[in-house]
Order: structure tokens, then C-alpha cells, then sequence
């Protein structure tokens, strides 16, 4: 790995495509190519997408995930990140996809969240937030139903993240 850490198998960065988080929720294509040419010259290999995160940052045929039309991704129909894993690929970057299956739009799930979120470091987010346990039986369906989804509109991506956010925490009825 010119310029890398040789000694870690992969070596990159994670970042968002999702309203309000900030990084590549406002990236186009010449963004991207940057992004890739710097990691390349970097020596990196490896780079985290959260596609789905408080929000979410690709275009989904599920309801009761939220979609914003200026998001670039969605925007694109999603044809911008198939372009960017494509592009990756071809540079020697495997690409992982990521989503955080615990938190949805909070009126999008009748059971009891076990927080909710407003805001992010003081950013108001566009609705409220909902964190679910993973005990939650729709939140174990969503997961399973986001994650194929994911995996289906997007082949190219070397592997799937699953983040459990908040899923740390004590619950009361553990």
C-alpha cells in the first residue's frame, strides 16, 4: 500500500449520505471522483457508506423510510452511489454500505421508542427521531427488510454494515 497502513487489511473512511449528517449527503460526481482520487493516493482501501442512519441518504421504495428530493443520491435515483461503487471498485476500493436499523421516523412505529431525537450536535433534524430496542419485533422486520433492499438495489457493494445505534443501552425490561 503506497502511503497506506500496511499493516490493517482495510484502511479508509466512513462517511453519510443522509439528510443533515454532514459529509456526502451533498457530494455529485465530480465530489466523488475527489474523494476516490485522494483515497487512492492515500493508499486507502476500504470506505464505510451509511446509507440509512437518522435519516435516510438513498432512494428506497419503503414507506416508512424518509425521503428528501434535494438529497443528490435520491435526487439521482440512486444512480450517483451505483456510479460511485463502480468507480471504487475500479480503483481497488471495497465498499461497504451501512444502516442503522434502530431509529426511524418516530410516527412511522405505533411501539414506544426508547428515546427520541430532535436534533443532532444542536442541528434540528427534519422530524423527530425514534430509537427503538432491538427486541422490537417491527424493528426486527425492518431490518431484515432495509438490509435486502440495500443489498439488492446496490450489487456492487463489497459488504453490508449493520449499525445497532443506541443498542448499547440497558433496557428496562432486560
Amino acid at each position: 500500500m503506497a502511503g497506506g497502513l500496511s499493516f490493517l487489511g482495510e484502511h479508509g473512511f466512513w462517511d453519510y449520505t443522509s439528510h443533515t449528517s454532514g459529509g456526502m449527503e451533498g457530494y455529485g460526481e465530480k465530489d466523488y471522483d475527489l474523494l476516490l482520487e485522494d483515497m487512492t493516493a492515500a493508499g486507502m482501501n476500504s470506505m464505510v457508506v451509511m446509507v440509512k442512519w437518522l435519516t435516510t441518504g438513498y432512494r428506497s421504495r419503503l414507506r416508512y423510510l424518509d425521503q428528501h428530493a434535494h438529497n443528490p443520491v435520491i435526487a439521482s435515483d440512486n444512480a450517483l452511489l451505483r456510479r460511485f461503487l463502480e468507480r471504487a471498485g475500479e480503483a481497488g476500493i471495497r465498499t461497504w454500505l451501512g444502516a442503522v436499523t434502530t431509529m426511524y421516523p418516530l410516527e412511522s412505529l405505533t411501539d414506544e421508542p426508547s428515546a427520541v431525537q430532535r436534533d443532532m450536535a444542536g442541528t434540528p433534524l427534519p422530524f423527530p427521531v425514534g430509537v427503538w430496542d432491538t427486541d422490537v419485533e417491527a424493528v426486527t422486520a425492518r431490518s431484515l427488510e432495509v438490509l435486502a433492499e440495500i443489498a439488492e438495489l446496490f450489487p456492487l457493494a463489497g459488504g453490508l454494515l449493520v449499525e445497532l445505534e443506541h443498542g448499547d443501552k440497558a433496557m428496562p425490561h432486560r
